[in-house]
């Protein structure tokens, strides 16, 4: 009987740490659907100078595509608005 009530008390034990743990998961998931909403409902900075805004024309970007095992990695080539 002692066993029993050992494993009951350590299942409740476990049960509510679990309980609690998810609602500091509940709590931090408000505080960060309330920094995203501070960030996306928040107006536009138009202050900002030296920042450029607009879209970028005649981009070239080259990224390496191969792994890193290989004696010669292939690039790939993005060539936007040329």
């Amino acid at each position: 009987m002692l066993v029993a009530f050992i494993a009951y008390a350590d299942q409740f034990h476990r049960r509510g740490a679990a309980l609690i743990d998810r609602w500091n998961d509940f709590r931090m998931l408000e505080l960060h659907a309330e920094r995203v909403a501070d960030i996306a409902l928040s107006e536009p900075e138009t202050h900002l100078e030296g920042v450029h805004a607009d879209e970028i024309e005649n981009t070239r970007l080259e990224v390496p595509a191969g792994d890193n095992h290989s004696s010669t990695p292939a690039t790939t080539k993005i060539v936007h608005g040329a």
